[in-house]
């Protein structure tokens, strides 16, 4: 199977570029995720205000005439050199398929980075989740607790507590950039929670049998060991001013790379993916 363009990820980023291919009036794309549905993993999120624009894109990407990969996973890509097609492998539900593509555009995103990925002290009891463990937990009609701390770092985060209120349980909202997580008590289930208050210096415990917590990323590039894509030492995508990769014909947008200030929505990312799709 070939395709002309083959977007790897169906989350915010890989929808836009799909829509933008739609309006240029490209016919071949094909869409490849691992998730159910497209959005991303927050996107039961997205009947709050806040999300807003990512309802309107998902709600828009329901009309595109484009093939969709669900439940898809990406386990190698072989960039092309000297014009030659790019070479995707898949693990689908109806076993692993082998494609070709002229363009791909990667927007696998980053996965949260857990409490065992930082250096914090403590047992190990469970009631210790991710932002999107409590929402998959959420999704399939169970509460993550009935005491909760969610630390707040950003939008999805403090969507998640306004959510969790809904939902008739005990929930303390407390700020990452006002407190630090020191240490974690508990047995089977976790029972407090110390942390640093920044301003003053001094430590304070909250009690809770439910943290949600995480911070900063893991990018989702486990696919591209062993291709010749150019990752920097924390493996995130290295790409330029227009997303370009060091190989031709493939460009990767959103967490997954070194983009700073990365704004699916911005009129610089709707350039780039006109630039590319036309070029």
């Amino acid at each position: 199977m070939s395709y002309q363009f083959v977007i790897l990820g169906a989350g915010m980023s890989g929808l836009k570029a799909a829509n933008i291919a739609y309006e240029l009036d490209i016919q071949d794309v094909l869409i490849i995720d691992y998730e159910k549905k497209p959005g991303g993993p927050f996107s039961s999120l997205f009947d709050q205000a806040e999300f807003k624009k990512e309802k309107e894109l998902l709600e828009k990407s329901n009309d595109l005439p484009y093939e969709f990969w669900y439940q898809s996973t990406v386990v190698g890509f072989f960039p092309g050199e000297d014009d030659e097609k790019h070479q995707i492998s898949v693990q689908t539900p109806q076993g692993s398929k082998d494609i070709e593509a002229e363009h791909v555009i990667l927007c696998t995103g980053a996965l949260e980075k857990p409490r065992e990925a930082h250096k914090i002290s403590g047992s190990r009891p469970s009631g210790v989740m991710t932002p999107a463990m409590a929402i998959g937990l959420i999704e399939r009609d169970y509460l993550p607790g009935s005491k909760l701390i969610v630390m707040e770092n950003n939008k999805t985060s403090k969507a998640i507590a306004t959510l969790l209120e809904g939902k008739k349980v005990e929930v303390q909202k407390v700020s990452s950039s006002e407190f630090k997580v020191m240490n974690i008590k508990g047995n089977s289930r976790v029972q407090a929670v110390e942390m640093v208050d920044l301003n003053s210096g001094k430590m304070v415990a909250f009690t809770c049998d439910t943290l949600i917590f995480s911070e900063g990323t893991i990018p989702s590039t486990f696919y591209l060991k062993g291709s010749m894509i150019d990752l920097d030492h924390e493996q995130y995508i290295k790409v330029d001013q227009a997303g370009r990769t060091n190989m031709p014909g493939v460009i990767a947008l959103g967490s997954c790379t070194i983009m700073e200030d990365y704004d699916v929505f911005s009129e610089q990312t709707e350039g780039m993916i006109k630039s590319f799709l036309t070029n």
